[in-house]
């Protein structure tokens, strides 16, 4: 667990007579409300990596709420959570472009998580490592992306609101194309 150190000095010089210096040390520690806010993220993020690797769309997006948006800054491309949804089913099954993708290993990692009340946001890098299939030739894939995540605690648990994601990177065959 990162935790941030604050130290504060203060110096108080009264007419030359008197100098007194006194350091206060503040540390900044989770609450026991975001610790199991935090295992919870954690352990989402490990439900998603497991349902890309099954291929189970509806696991690897019951975590967005209903106002959620992904961002690509790299693209500019901007979908709501209809649209996401829509674009994994077509990544697993191929049917927009023909293009199949078969994880098998995926493995988020997160970077940071900083508390905003009670949200969180949280930066995620996310490894994931398969084959992509189209008209019977397959390929060796990696796809590396860095995304910050703002999510916000509901009576149906965790979800996401927004993904940025700021930087992507895929290899086919150990080719970078991206």
């Amino acid at each position: 667990m990162k935790k941030s150190l604050l130290s504060l000095t203060m110096a108080l010089a009264l007419g030359g007579a008197s100098f007194q210096v006194t350091t206060i040390s503040v540390q900044a520690a989770e609450s026991s409300a975001q610790r199991a806010g935090r295992a919870a993220l954690l352990a989402i993020y490990k439900k998603v990596d497991l349902a890309m690797v099954k291929k189970d769309v509806s696991a690897m997006t019951f975590h967005l709420a209903p106002d959620y948006q992904g961002i690509a800054q790299t693209t500019g491309q901007v979908l709501n959570r209809a649209q996401s949804i829509a674009m994994m089913q077509q990544l697993v099954t191929g049917s927009a472009s023909g293009v199949r993708l078969n994880y098998t290993k995926c493995s988020t990692r997160a970077i940071s998580l900083t508390w905003r009340g009670k949200d969180a946001i949280v930066m995620a890098e996310t490894t994931a490592v398969g084959k992509a299939q189209k008209a019977g030739r397959a390929a060796r894939m990696e796809q590396v992306s860095l995304t910050r995540d703002y999510w916000t605690p509901t009576a149906q648990g965790w979800k996401i609101r927004q993904s940025v994601e700021s930087k992507s990177s895929v290899w086919v065959n150990g080719k970078r194309v991206t």
